[in-house]
């Protein structure tokens, strides 16, 4: 039997594979949220899109709130 890592990287590589632009945070986000999207057979393309959404804003946030912290805020 796959692990969960192998299985949705297959499903990411069938949805048609991250933006070029992400590093590991986004993949990292967005991984983790597929991975309840697939458990629940809520995964589809138009559904990927959003997932691709939320990791390049939450990715966004991670790094927004290390600079917030480090002014002090």
């Amino acid at each position: 039997m796959q692990n969960s890592g192998t299985d949705i990287e297959k499903l990411v590589r069938l949805l048609g594979g991250w933006p070029p632009h992400f590093d590991d945070v986004e993949k990292a986000h967005g991984e983790s949220l597929l991975r309840y999207l697939k458990r629940d057979g809520l995964v589809d393309e138009p559904v990927f899109g959003q997932v691709v959404r939320y990791a390049v804003h939450r990715a966004a946030f991670d790094r927004l709130s290390v600079l917030i912290v480090d002014e002090g805020f």
